[in-house]
């Protein structure tokens, strides 16, 4: 499970992983999250990533979900 919130008030953009992550569903949450961080000014937002125990599909997914999130985070940031 991956679930991202906006707290608009205190400027965090929360995301928690955990569980079991298909390829599909992490693929899903990087459009999802695209579509909701669009309008926001990524300098005024923390960014807290809160990992627990969860396991991908694929191993090889942890690292090209990873790199893709970091490549949206820092555009956002720039």
């Amino acid at each position: 499970m991956i679930k991202a919130n906006i707290d608009e008030t205190r400027q965090i953009i929360h995301i928690e992983v955990s569980g079991y992550i298909s390829s599909r569903e992490a693929k899903d949450f990087l459009n999802n999250y695209k579509q909701m961080t669009r309008e926001l000014r990524g300098s005024k937002y923390s960014l807290v990533v809160e990992p627990y125990i969860f396991e991908c599909e694929e191993d090889d997914d942890i690292k090209k979900y990873v790199y893709r999130f970091l490549r949206v985070v820092i555009r956002e940031y720039i």
